[in-house]
């Protein structure tokens, strides 16, 4: 894709081609297929792994297990809150001054 932009920089027109690089969307989501059976699995392995936290916690005491428990749900959403750190929509373009 190639493009035509203008651009005023301090009062001074420029006239400039746009062409695309890289797609970086394309690339992060091919990124992602190819480890999405790896990240399933390691979440299922964490979650099994907080369960037996739990349970192993609440042999001990209720209160143990509560703490665990809250432990395990704080670390969870902190988890969660990573996904929103994910950007997309952008591409690379390289710039020629005509």
């Amino acid at each position: 894709m190639d493009a035509g932009i203008s651009v005023d920089v301090a009062g001074t027109p420029y006239r400039t081609r746009a062409q695309v690089v890289e797609n970086l969307d394309a690339l992060s989501n091919q990124a992602f297929e190819a480890r999405q059976g790896a990240i399933l699995v390691k979440t299922v392995a964490r979650a099994l792994a907080k369960y037996l936290a739990k349970e192993s916690a609440d042999d001990e005491s209720s209160l143990a297990g509560a703490i665990v428990n809250l432990f395990n749900i704080v670390t969870e959403a902190a988890e969660l809150h990573n996904g929103d750190l994910i950007e997309t929509g952008k591409t690379l373009f390289k710039f020629r001054r005509e």
